[in-house]
C-alpha cells in the first residue's frame, strides 16, 4: 500500500515550492507597480488636458444652444407649414 502524505490542518505546513510563491509574489508586485504607473500617467494626462476639454465642452454647448435657437425660429417663419 502506497503512503500518501496529507497535510494536517492543525499545524503550520511550510510552502513546498517556495520558488513558485516568490514568482507569484513578484508578478503581483509587478502588476501593482504597473497599475500605479498607469494611474500616475492618467492623472498627468488629466492635469494636462482638462482645461482644453472644459473649453471644448463649453464651445460645443454654445454651438448646440445656438443651433437649437436657430431651429426654433426657423420653424416659426411665416409661410412654413409646421404640421
Amino acid at each position: 500500500m502506497a503512503y500518501k502524505h496529507q497535510p494536517c490542518d492543525s499545524y503550520f505546513v511550510e510552502e513546498a515550492y517556495p520558488q513558485r510563491a516568490t514568482q507569484e509574489y513578484l508578478k503581483m508586485m509587478g502588476r501593482r507597480k504597473q497599475e500605479a504607473m498607469a494611474n500616475e500617467l492618467s492623472r498627468q494626462a488629466c492635469d494636462t488636458y482638462m482645461e482644453d476639454i472644459v473649453k471644448h465642452m463649453q464651445q460645443m454647448e454654445v454651438i448646440y444652444l445656438d443651433f437649437q435657437l436657430h431651429l426654433k425660429y426657423a420653424n416659426l417663419l411665416p409661410g412654413r407649414d409646421t404640421s
